[in-house]
C-alpha cells in the first residue's frame, strides 16, 4: 500500500526532527527532544523554506530602524507572499496577532501570522474538496450548484473538469497535497507580477484590447481608459488622478508597465482605506476592542468578500435585535445616506465600507435606535 503524502504540519515536524537526529542512531535523547520542541516553537511549525520566504518578505518591507512591519507594510508583505485577503480580513488577522494594538509586527509575530494563514489555506482546500463531493451527490442539475462546483474545482487547480480525478477520490490525502501544491504555485505568481495568474490573464486581455495595432505598447490615452475600467475613482478622485499621473511619468507603456501602474493604484487604494478607517475610529471614539468586535460582525456578514455591506444586510443585522417596521426602515435609509459615502462603483451608495459602518453604528447607538444600548449582548463590548 502506497504511503500518503505527509500533511504540511507533519512535513514541517519531520524536517525539523531530521535536523536533530544523529546519524546511525535510532534513539533520540531527551536534550535533542527539547531542542526539537524549541526549534518547532520558534519557527511556529513552519519549514526552513517557509521561514526563509518570510524573512525575505520581512526584510523587503520592514521599516527601519526598528525593523517592524506597519499595517500597510504588513499588507504589502502578505500580498508579495501571495495571500489574497480583503482589507478587513487582513486587518482582522493583524488584530489577532497584534494584541497590544501597537500597529506594527515583529518578525516573530509575522511568523505567527503566516502560520494562521497556512492553517486558513489548508482549511479552505479541505472545504473546497468537501464541497465538490457534496455537490456531486446532489440530484438534478441546479445551475447555481454547477457554478459553485466549478468555482471549487478551479480553486483546487482543475480549470478543465475533464482533468479532475473521480470525485470519490477527492477526499484522499493525495488530493489535499496536490491542491496545496497548486495554491503554492498561485501564490508564487504574486512575486513575479503582483497579481494572481487569473488576474494577470484578465489584465493582459484588457491590455491587448487597448493595443489595437498589436505593437506591444499603448498610448497614454488608451492606458488611461483601461485604468478607468479597473479603478473608477480615477475619473472622479483628484488624488487618484494625481497619483496615476506621477506613476505614468515614471514608466513606459508596455504590459509590465501596465501591471506596475495597477499595483501602484492598488497601493494608493489601500493607503486611502487605512487613512479613512483611522479617521473613523477617532471620530467614533470606539475602543480597539469595540472596533475589533464590529469588524468581526462586518466580516462575517460580508459573505461575498466585497469589503462592503449592502443596506439590506445591515437591515437584517438590526432585525436580529428588534424587528423594524416601515417607519424605522425609512428612518434608517435617511440616516444611511448621511453616513455612507457614495463610491464610483456604487453611485446610489447602497453599500457601506467598514469606516462608514463604524460611524453609522456610532450614530445608531447615540440615538438608541431599536434600543441598541439596551441589548449589550448583541454588540461588541
Amino acid at each position: 500500500v502506497a504511503s500518503s503524502p505527509p500533511s504540511p504540519l507533519r512535513a514541517s515536524a519531520g524536517q525539523q526532527f531530521g535536523e536533530l537526529r544523529r546519524i546511525d542512531e535510532d534513539v533520540v535523547s531527551l536534550s535533542e527532544a527539547w531542542r526539537f520542541l524549541d526549534i518547532y516553537r520558534s519557527r511556529e511549525g513552519l519549514t526552513r523554506a517557509e521561514v526563509s520566504d518570510l524573512q525575505a518578505a520581512f526584510r523587503l518591507f520592514a521599516e527601519p530602524p526598528a525593523l517592524t512591519l506597519g499595517l500597510f507594510e504588513a499588507g504589502s508583505a502578505l500580498c508579495w507572499l501571495g495571500h489574497q485577503l480583503t482589507h478587513n480580513e487582513e486587518r482582522q488577522l493583524l488584530d489577532e496577532i497584534d494584541i497590544q494594538g501597537s500597529g506594527s509586527l515583529s518578525m516573530a509575530q509575522f511568523q505567527k501570522l503566516a502560520r494562521r494563514l497556512r492553517e486558513r489555506e489548508v482549511d479552505q482546500v479541505r472545504k473546497a474538496l468537501a464541497r465538490v463531493r457534496l455537490l456531486d451527490d446532489e440530484d438534478g442539475e441546479d445551475p447555481a450548484l454547477e457554478l459553485e462546483a466549478q468555482a471549487s474545482l478551479q480553486f483546487l487547480g482543475y480549470d478543465d473538469p475533464r482533468a479532475c480525478p473521480p470525485v470519490h477520490m477527492l477526499g484522499e490525502p493525495d488530493s489535499l497535497s496536490a491542491a496545496l501544491l497548486y495554491r503554492r504555485g498561485v501564490r508564487a505568481s504574486f512575486r513575479l507580477h503582483g497579481f494572481s495568474p487569473d488576474d494577470v490573464q484578465e489584465f493582459h486581455a484588457a491590455f491587448r484590447h487597448c493595443d489595437r495595432e498589436g505593437a506591444g505598447e499603448v498610448s497614454c490615452k488608451e492606458l488611461w481608459q483601461a485604468f478607468e475600467g479597473y479603478f473608477p475613482e480615477v475619473s472622479t478622485c483628484p488624488r487618484a488622478q494625481q497619483e496615476l499621473h506621477i506613476l505614468m511619468a515614471a514608466v513606459g507603456f508596455h504590459f509590465q508597465d501596465f501591471l506596475r501602474l495597477l499595483r501602484g493604484l492598488q497601493n494608493h487604494r489601500r493607503r486611502e482605506a487605512l487613512a479613512k478607517e483611522s479617521e473613523a475610529v477617532k471620530l467614533s471614539q470606539f475602543t480597539p476592542q469595540q472596533v475589533r468586535g464590529f469588524r468581526d460582525i462586518f466580516v462575517e456578514a460580508d459573505a461575498e468578500g466585497e469589503d462592503a455591506l449592502p443596506f439590506d444586510t445591515v437591515l437584517r443585522l438590526l432585525h436580529r435585535i428588534s424587528p423594524l417596521g416601515d417607519r424605522l426602515e425609512s428612518e434608517l435609509r435617511q440616516v444611511w445616506h448621511l453616513f455612507v459615502t457614495p463610491s464610483p462603483e456604487d453611485s446610489m451608495s447602497m453599500s457601506t465600507d467598514f469606516p462608514d459602518y463604524l460611524l453609522l453604528m456610532k450614530h445608531l447607538l447615540d440615538v438608541d435606535f431599536v434600543s441598541l444600548r439596551t441589548h449589550p449582548s448583541t454588540l461588541p463590548a
